[in-house]
């Protein structure tokens, strides 16, 4: 698969201005934030940058100022006229945001021109989306309620998308649309696009098309659900785009993945069921979700599932009889002695070279050198057994299946448990002796507060078995008072260990987010400070530099 460092490439690449400073390519010139990493020009301060969430490979959602680029606005997404006329600079006329991510282009070595970008998403409507797509065309899903109050959904290939002064949009439908961006209408005809249908009914229609369930799923990402839209200022994003077939988002090689993509690939797995009432050595191929997945398993047992509570369905075709689509397979067992398990051939994957543009960074997080790694593994070294550090330097050339000291002490634990009264065994058990860690000669260990609170408990065990035979000679089952008693020590260890976990997640954060990453975050703008380039470059400048012909290559004018 091929790489496309979309913050860096994109995002990120300088502008290439002529004489006069009209825009004649490059990218687009802006700081860019991921994860871990910022790519920051010297123009802009520490509020203006476009952030990239492309942890999936095959997605990602880029969030930007409001209003325009250099506002340092981030109260909430940019109304949908803003994408299609955004400016980036006081100088330069706006972008139209979503045609350009549809264009962008890259050159191979070998002068081949890819397009890595697929779809383009935008949140067109409250309940409305847009697809846009470089090549075949652009299009609307909308959606409304039903009588019922659930979802229905419309898909319409438009053309000649355009901002409307109230800062919504404008389009024209396509009367008698040749393509769209999904490929519906080589399945359809143009008159059912003009209806809507149900999810159910989506689904069955497009499962096995080339962007599954796409006229659902799709929404979920910018669409927000009622319960959850105070949370769409803070965590929607402006703009989603997909990969390519054959392109992959993510910023470390990969010679294959599916992670976020839109295709049958990423899209349709396979459940295997088992249980009370499902028929054995059964295919049904009638397509469903994984959200069926909870509503069918509470339906099996009986718990009634509200449909205003779950997006799902409880899939009844799986224990009852269904002969619609229904395929009885061979129960026939195979084993694996069968099969020649090393007849594949060794994909032959070289990673491509990173973007020259792409910020160095100290943050590694599958290298056993990168800082967090190095801190953590140092503060797990107090988790080790006491006794498995004695036999491992007293008995260094046994095998690590022979521990001599621990296994004494495991024998004798148990042989004293089994000897002793039960009262005796209860606090041995509590004792814990066989788990002792390192760490365990601060009294305040998580081992030895651990032994605290099970002595506790066998304190109260102790107690109520008194406390009983007591109550016997009064005749009661329990002495007055004494329920609120335990009920108040098992109160006071429920509220010590949600403190406890309290603390240790401000520990935690504390660590990780503001001492380890500040220290990373620091060293990485010290050493990237020497690469920073500026937001532009003059096209004189461009053409007497081999390093910045390559800043603009692959990209055209706005």
């Amino acid at each position: 698969m091929s790489q496309y460092d979309l913050a860096n490439d994109f995002f990120y690449r300088p502008r290439v201005v002529d004489e006069r400073g009209n825009w004649i390519g490059g990218g687009l010139g802006l700081s860019v934030r991921q994860h871990r990493l910022w790519n920051r020009h010297p123009e802009d301060d520490r509020r203006r940058f476009v952030f990239i969430d492309g942890e999936s490979d095959g997605v990602a959602r880029i969030f930007l100022p409001k209003g325009w680029y250099g506002s340092g606005d981030w109260s909430g997404p940019n109304r949908p006229a803003d994408l299609l006329q955004y400016r980036i600079a006081r100088h330069l006329p706006p972008v139209n945001l979503v045609r350009r991510l549809t264009e962008a282009a890259t050159t191979a070595p070998d002068g081949t021109v890819g397009h890595p970008i697929d779809l383009v998403l935008l949140k067109a409507a409250e309940n409305a989306i847009l697809i846009a797509t470089r090549d075949r065309g652009w299009a609307v899903i909308d959606r409304k309620r039903s009588a019922a109050g659930r979802w229905l959904y419309r898909y319409t290939p438009v053309a000649n998308v355009r901002p409307a002064p109230n800062g919504e949009l404008v389009w024209d439908v396509v009367e008698e649309p040749r393509c769209d961006p999904l490929g519906l209408l080589d399945r359809v005809s143009p008159a059912s696009l003009q209806r809507y249908y149900s999810e159910q009914v989506w689904l069955e229609a497009t499962f096995d098309s080339d962007y599954p369930d796409a006229v659902v799923t799709l929404t979920r990402n910018l669409l927000w659900q009622e319960n959850l839209r105070l949370r769409e200022a803070e965590y929607a994003p402006d703009l989603v785009v997909t990969a390519r077939a054959g392109w992959y988002f993510g910023t470390e090689p990969s010679p294959g993945t599916m992670h976020g993509y839109p295709f049958p690939d990423a899209m349709r797995v396979s459940w295997f069921i088992a249980g009370p009432g499902v028929p054995e050595g059964v295919t049904i191929d009638r397509p469903c979700r994984l959200v069926d997945l909870t509503p069918t398993i509470l339906d099996m047992v009986g718990v009634p599932v509200d449909r205003d509570d779950c997006d799902g369905r409880p899939l009844r075709n799986i224990y009852t009889p269904d002969t619609r689509r229904v395929a009885t397979v061979s129960l026939r067992p195979t084993y694996w002695q069968d099969y020649d398990l090393q007849a594949w051939n060794r994909l032959d994957y070289r990673p491509p070279p990173p973007s020259p543009l792409r910020p160095w960074t100290i943050n590694h997080p599958t290298s056993p050198w990168d800082l967090h790694n190095l801190v953590y593994n140092a503060l797990s070294l107090t988790e080790l057994s006491v006794f498995r550090v004695v036999d491992d330097v007293l008995f260094p050339y046994l095998p690590p299946q022979r521990r001599p000291l621990s296994d004494v002490v495991d024998r004798v634990d148990q042989r004293l448990r089994r000897a002793s009264p039960e009262w005796l065994g209860d606090l041995i058990l509590a004792a814990n002796v066989p788990d002792a860690t390192v760490m365990d000669y601060s009294v305040t260990s998580l081992g030895n507060l651990k032994r605290i609170d099970a002595a506790v408990d066998w304190l109260q065990q102790r107690g109520l078995a008194v406390d009983r035979k007591l109550a016997a000679w009064t005749g009661r089952e329990r002495l007055p008072g004494s329920s609120a008693v335990q009920a108040t020590v098992d109160g006071g260890q429920a509220a010590f260990w949600e403190l406890y976990r309290f603390v240790q997640r401000i520990g935690v954060e504390i660590v990780d987010e503001q001492l380890l990453r500040g220290l990373e975050d620091q060293t990485d703008r010290a050493v990237n400070v020497w690469t920073t380039l500026p937001a532009e470059i003059s096209a004189r400048s461009s053409s007497s530099s081999g390093s910045s012909r390559r800043w603009a290559s692959g990209q055209a004018a706005p």
